[in-house]
């Protein structure tokens, strides 16, 4: 069969996986076929390792181990509870750093402990520990400061700290640097000679572990997973391993987060009174919640979010989650803008196709959002991105990598242009004078150019499952949709499921707000067998549908629910039209 190219590299299961599934149908009769498959390709091949990944139970949590220096960092706390010394806690602007000062302000203060925080202003203090931070727990006489999702290589101001008698408790999952900061306790799953199991865990995983140390010395052993809702928040948006201790923390999260949402959440998705608490995913949070928590920091400043998240009087908290949303809006306006006129740089450019790399600049673009523009770029030209604005007198970019493409080794390769530089293999942050912008366009390119794979040069969509309608959506339907989402929550490490089907048409196309696509899809000798599907931003593909045309549509399945009522729905991932031959 002859297919037609289209722009995605599709990543088909491994047929060697079939084996391993009929030897865990074997030992486990139970399962359902096509969810049995999806489970060895996942590397779980018997029934202790199906029990454990179907049943993420809180209670298995001490089989990781302890983190190196928890006992000592959970003393320390307790003896400046009992002495009713001032405690700070300092936190990143992002999701992650702001739900684990939350959920550490809210135990402290359970406790009738003598607390405040501290987060720092992304544009005057810019990411890690600052020095005014510093300053402020020397001014509040602080005697114990903790940090949350920051810290690590904050040698330098943390010295300050200690030389100023404060003890500083590290509280990171970032890698460490060589030298470790000079303080009373890291705790850190990274750290050199660390055995605790967990290194998936996010910044506020790692708060919340050291608060249940602390709940146990005080002999209150369950008060911890009161913030199970906010660590599933933050481990979901900051794109950590779904896997591990990670699963468990967030598995049990949701539950606590559809069930009895915290005041601050449920206020910032309802935006009436009377509006139904709808967040039930991993997706919705990462979606619903997370870019609304980010625009606090982005826009005005991060602590609006801990405030929403600790305040308890309702006329507060309503007042504060209409400012965040309304910051939201801003932002994607700001978003919308600043990506319009950054595609129209790009499509003036003689060479625009032909780049390896795309790099913008726009003077006035706000700080905050050129990397969800770098993000938005991407989309369109799929391709190791950079955008910068200015800001201080000095260039800041944002940089955002195509999957599989270490832009980090890239960019050490260009080091020289930079005033300051760090990141990873998937992104990284700029900082440099506005008069080398041409010169590291040009050797940007020229190190991507060497080191960008072909296959790397398209998106990829991988398969989990290559099946008919028929396999799945059958009379043991109830048992495939139960058995499938027993799989969630669904992040890095544990991606959602995506299936192919071969060969299928489509009837009653109908093109919505312009640039999406709604269908039935079905495969010929099977018509009475439709699946509605939903196809975000394939409007371009309605004519072909319309005509006959045969194609493998690549999707993930899920319930819609519309005015109380439930019907299964195939969300499409990828369309690649095929040359019309069938054999069942």
């Amino acid at each position: 069969m002859e297919l037609i190219q289209d722009n995605i590299d599709w990543l088909l299961p491994n047929l060697s996986g079939e084996e391993k599934s009929k030897r865990l149908l074997a030992e486990v009769p139970q399962l359902h076929p096509v969810i049995a498959e999806i489970l060895s390709r996942r590397g779980i091949l018997d029934y202790d390792g199906m029990r454990d990944f179907f049943n993420p139970d809180l209670s298995t949590i001490d089989d990781f181990g302890k983190m190196l220096n928890i006992e000592r960092a959970a003393d320390r706390v307790v003896k400046a509870i009992e002495s009713n010394d001032h405690i700070l806690l300092y936190g990143d602007y992002d999701v992650d750093g702001t739900c684990a000062v939350s959920i550490f302000y809210q135990f402290l203060e359970s406790l009738s402990a003598d607390v405040s925080f501290y987060i720092p202003d992304r544009y005057s203090e810019g990411y890690g520990v600052s020095e005014q931070g510093v300053e402020a727990a020397i001014e509040r006489k602080a005697s114990l400061m903790i940090t949350l999702d920051c810290g690590i290589t904050a040698n330098d101001t943390l010295k300050l700290a200690q030389d100023a008698g404060i003890d500083v408790i590290i509280c990171d999952h970032h890698l460490p640097g060589p030298v470790l900061p000079p303080v009373f306790a890291v705790l850190n799953p990274h750290q050199h000679d660390c055995d605790f199991d967990g290194l998936e865990l996010c910044g506020c995983g790692v708060g919340l572990m050291l608060i249940r140390e602390i709940s146990q010395k005080l002999d209150m052993p369950d008060a911890w997973e009161a913030y199970l809702s906010f660590t599933a928040i933050a481990t979901a948006c900051d794109i950590v391993p779904m896997r591990g201790i990670n699963r468990i923390l967030v598995a049990q999260g949701m539950k606590q987060l559809v069930e009895r949402p915290p005041k601050g959440v449920r206020a910032l998705v309802c935006l009436e009174e009377n509006d139904p608490f709808t967040i039930k995913s991993v997706s919705d949070v990462v979606f619903g919640i997370g870019p609304k928590i980010n625009a606090a920091g982005r826009l005005e400043h991060a602590s609006l979010a801990v405030d929403l998240f600790t305040k308890y009087d309702d006329d507060v908290i309503a007042e504060l989650a209409a400012k965040i949303n309304e910051l939201n809006t801003k932002r994607k306006d700001l978003d919308a803008g600043a990506t319009q006129e950054a595609l129209r740089q790009i499509e003036a450019w003689p060479d625009a196709k032909m780049r390896n790399t795309t790099v913008v600049y726009g003077q006035n673009w706000n700080k905050g959002i050129i990397g969800i523009v770098a993000s938005r770029l991407i989309e369109v030209y799929y391709r190791p991105t950079i955008v910068f604005t200015e800001s201080n007198g000095m260039l800041t970019g944002s940089v955002r990598s195509v999957d599989g493409f270490d832009v980090h080794k890239s960019l050490l390769s260009c080091s020289a242009y930079f005033e300051k530089f760090g990141g990873h293999a998937a992104a990284a942050g700029i900082t440099m004078k506005k008069e080398k912008l041409d010169g590291f366009v040009e050797a940007f390119e020229r190190v991507v150019s060497s080191e960008l794979k072909l296959e790397q040069k398209k998106p990829t969509i991988s398969v989990d499952a290559l099946v008919n309608f028929k396999d799945w959506n059958n009379g043991d339907l109830n048992k495939f949709m139960a058995q499938m989402n027993r799989m969630r929550p669904f992040g890095p490490g544990n991606l959602p499921i995506v299936f192919a089907t071969d060969h299928c048409l489509a009837k009653d196309v109908r093109v919505l707000k312009g640039e999406h696509l709604k269908f039935m899809a079905f495969q010929p000798g099977d018509e009475e067998r439709t699946l509605p599907v939903i196809a975000f931003k394939m409007a371009e593909y309605a004519d072909a549908l319309r005509s006959g045309a045969q194609f493998r549509l690549g999707y993930s399945v899920e319930v819609n629910t519309w005015k109380g009522r439930s019907t299964i729905q195939g969300q499409a991932k990828a369309i690649l039209l095929q040359a019309e031959s069938y054999t069942d």
